[in-house]
């Protein structure tokens, strides 16, 4: 389909290395019928240097609407999923900022917004720095429903 925003049961094998470390993992687990919240990953091809493309917010709206049909009470975690993280070289645990209880449009498009520009904080840079890595990483954003 060539969608940069996927819900976690449409992630493919091919599509892992772009959700991120953490985007793949719950993709995984979620499509072999472990309980993880509904959720979507914001693929990095999604965002400009300035933040959320505003064709991807559409999409990413659409796809708040269709979580909201079945849970009209739903709040949302934000969260990052860094293509380098969980891997052999590094984790990123805790570097990239997190966004908890978003629930209306607003409120969500600023968390994304937080959560991707989280990959120019200091102590990402310098994070990257002390394992070699180059501190310009690309991070996918995961929109998950809030337990």
């Amino acid at each position: 389909m060539g969608s940069s925003i996927l819900f976690f049961d449409e992630i493919s094998p091919e599509l892992h290395t772009e959700a991120g470390g953490k985007g793949r993992s719950l993709a995984r687990i979620f499509q072999a019928g472990y309980p993880v919240p509904e959720g979507f990953v914001i693929l990095p091809s999604a965002f400009a240097a300035e933040g959320l493309k505003p064709d991807a917010w559409e999409q990413v709206s659409a796809y708040l609407d269709q979580m909201r049909s079945s849970h009209p009470d739903i709040v949302f975690a934000v969260r990052s999923s860094a293509l380098s993280e969980d891997s052999t070289q590094a984790s990123f645990a805790g570097e990239f900022d997190t966004v908890l209880n978003v629930s209306d449009e607003d409120d969500v498009r600023q968390a994304i917004q937080t959560v991707f520009q989280s990959k120019l904080n200091q102590r990402v840079k310098a994070y990257s720095q002390v394992k070699g890595l180059d501190s310009n990483c690309s991070i996918a954003v995961i929109v998950q429903q809030l337990i």
